[in-house]
């Protein structure tokens, strides 16, 4: 087993765990500043242009960049619970205009704010109570369920290919190609 797996199957296993103890199903979606809440965990918001997230364990605290959108709060605070889960010290993650390398342990948390904010069980309920199959599901479904599951749209993209493995490579690239605001306005008729 490769390392990045390892850490993927620690994240995943973390994060499941963690569902369990706080009793949230893993069929059901998750509020990441509730968990956290209930963890004993302070939450704060604040407008600051360049704050992704930070995590400080005296506290212990999260503080979540108010101006990003919500699906990337929820992630964000969920990837912020990881370090809480995996005892790092303070954390600080900034917007960046480049991608730059990751290190180990935002590799583990982000693949921990993943399943626990999508964990397999609750990707696929979603998508099968509305009786939508999820390997030739359109974009304004993948819309809702990353809705209700309180994730952004490509986000959800991305991992219903890379990691669940659950639409072909072919149609998440379709799905990519259509950007979230004209979902928006499809639906609402404007």
């Amino acid at each position: 087993m490769s390392d990045r797996e390892e850490l993927g199957r620690r994240a995943v296993t973390a994060a499941l765990r963690l569902r369990g103890r706080a009793g949230r199903p893993l069929h059901a979606p998750l509020c990441p500043i509730d968990l956290a809440l209930d963890l004993g965990i302070e939450v704060r918001f604040e407008a600051l242009p360049s704050l992704e997230g930070l995590y400080s364990p005296d506290g212990p605290l999260v503080v979540l960049g108010s101006l990003r959108p919500r699906g990337r709060r929820a992630f964000t605070c969920a990837h912020e619970l990881g370090h809480h889960v995996f005892g790092h010290g303070l954390s600080i993650d900034e917007l960046q205009d480049e991608p730059s390398p990751r290190h180990e342990n935002e590799v583990l948390v982000d693949r921990f704010a993943a399943a626990l904010l999508m964990p397999k069980l609750a990707v696929l309920n979603t998508f099968a109570t509305r009786k939508w199959d999820v390997a030739s599901c359109t974009p304004e479904q993948v819309f809702v369920v990353a809705g209700v599951l309180g994730v952004g749209y490509t986000t959800l993209v991305g991992y219903l290919e890379g990691t669940l493995h659950a639409v072909a490579q072919s149609h998440a690239a379709s799905l990519k190609r259509v950007a979230p605001k004209s979902i928006r306005s499809r639906m609402l008729g404007w």
